[in-house]
């Protein structure tokens, strides 16, 4: 019986970790998308993903193995890029609409 509970909690632990790191690659992936999206500077946005990268604790190299990580299974891949763009277009629009309110100013 104590066997079957420490199994259990290991696999609740491991469930919770995964998720934790599904969100930290998206919220990364997410900051990247808009950085591309927001500044036309390619030497400025390319400091600003490396900075993003870096406060995600993530390397280069880590995100890109992350990301192919995921793209193995294209189902859960699509349906994982289908979430984010749909937070990266609602950030885009209120960012936008911030920038009109400002301009109107």
């Amino acid at each position: 019986m104590n066997y079957l509970l420490i199994i259990m909690i290991f696999m609740l632990i491991a469930c919770s970790n995964e998720k934790q790191e599904r969100e930290r690659f998206l919220r990364t992936y997410k900051e990247i998308l808009l950085i591309r999206e927001t500044i036309s500077d390619t030497v400025e946005a390319n400091r600003k993903v490396l900075e993003a990268l870096s406060n995600n604790n993530y390397t280069e190299e880590q995100f890109r193995k992350k990301y192919f990580e995921y793209a193995e299974n294209p189902q859960e891949f699509i349906l994982l890029l289908d979430s984010l763009r749909e937070r990266v277009n609602k950030e885009l629009t209120e960012i936008k609409t911030k920038h009109d309110t400002m301009k109107k100013e």
